[in-house]
Parts: structure tokens; sequence; C-alpha cells
């Protein structure tokens, strides 16, 4: 399963089906697709153009450093 995981500036995460949709950009409240795609970030959910929704998931916070050591092709953005 792919998922996407954002962060805020004050450090709150929160992780989110992909749906197979890459991101870009952060911003505070909204989230910027590969394709300029503008997406409302929610607590439940990111919402895309058109209504299409992708869901939060249950999530357990770690350090990005440690994951990413285990998986090498993860892609990190930052603000």
């Amino acid at each position: 399963m792919r998922y996407v995981v954002l962060t805020d500036p004050t450090g709150a995460n929160r992780v989110y089906e992909s749906g197979g949709v890459t991101f870009d950009k952060l911003a505070r409240a909204s989230a910027t697709a590969s394709d300029g795609a503008e997406w409302e970030v929610t607590e439940d959910a990111l919402i895309g153009p058109g209504g299409q929704r992708l869901d939060r998931l249950p999530a357990h916070r770690a350090f990005w450093f440690g994951w990413q050591a285990a998986h090498p092709e993860t892609r990190l953005l930052d603000d």
C-alpha cells in the first residue's frame, strides 16, 4: 500500500491513502499534487478536485530517518 505522510510546521503528522497521487508541495491547509491539483488537508481526509477523497489512516509516530533507513525509496518533501 502506498500512502502520504504530511508534517506541518508544528511537527504534527498525518498519514493518508495515496490513491496513486504524488504530492510535491505542502502548505498549511493544502497540498499540491505533481499534476498541479490543489488538495485540501483535513483531519479526516485529503479532499481533491471534484471531491476526490483520500482517507486518513491510523499511524504511530516514529523518527523519519529510521523509516528512511529501512525504506530508502521514500521521498521526503520539505516546506
